[in-house]
């Protein structure tokens, strides 16, 4: 489940950092002559790929793993039940 919440979260922050950088024009400051702005805005610029490469390369595996772990634990859990089912409790 943690997994799946870092997802969710990285893609809010992925969606919220083109927002704002849409918002302050970055197109519009790397094609002006004074590239005095894009100066200011590279921080976000940088945000923003590192939170994408996370979110397009390492999430996937993170929660393909997470999944496979989960249905390991749920299918030990019910062989565990359904052997507890079978045998007798012992009478004092």
């Amino acid at each position: 489940m943690r997994v799946l919440a870092a997802a969710a979260i990285l893609l809010a922050l992925h969606v919220a950092l083109a927002f704002a950088l849409d918002t302050l024009g970055l197109v519009e400051s790397l094609l002006s002559p004074s590239g005095l702005r894009a100066l200011a805005v590279l921080p976000l610029v940088l945000g923003l790929y590192a939170v994408r490469l996370a979110l397009l390369f390492v999430m996937p595996g993170l929660v393909f793993a997470a999944l496979v772990s989960a249905g390991r634990t749920w299918r030990a859990r019910r062989a565990h039940r359904a052997q507890a089912r079978q045998t007798p409790v012992p009478r004092a």
